[in-house]
């Protein structure tokens, strides 16, 4: 699936990734933030470990976008386009995943936002 709209060439591509570590019953939020004040950011992808027995949402500028929900947009593996049209970013995106299991072990989570900034 192609994203929509789709980056021009002298757009910057945005990579981020970033990791949590969650025992049972333990919630966190992954903010990012634009690196230069101002500019439009699109993200077609945000990419999320996938567990059962978890949670996960997603908020642009304050806004609920995804979720809660038992399973990611995407997970790391697959990594394919999930938000038709993409979602348009000014200030802030999180990514907030809870781990909402009674027991078991801690898991690490990875977080991965894909898209461009134009």
């Amino acid at each position: 699936m192609d994203p929509v709209p789709k980056p021009d060439p002298s757009d910057a591509p945005v990579h981020e990734t970033e990791s949590v570590a969650l025992e049972p019953g333990q919630k966190a939020t992954i903010t990012m933030s634009p690196s230069t004040s101002g500019n439009l950011h699109y993200i077609p992808t945000i990419a999320v470990s996938k567990y059962s027995g978890a949670t996960y949402a997603v908020a642009v500028d304050g806004t609920s976008r995804f979720g809660p929900a038992a399973m990611p947009p995407t997970d790391p593996d697959n990594a394919q386009v999930t938000f038709l049209p993409c979602l348009q970013l000014r200030r802030e995106l999180t990514v907030t995943v809870k781990d909402v299991r009674a027991t078991g072990s801690e898991r690490e989570y990875l977080v991965q936002v894909i898209g461009w900034e134009g």
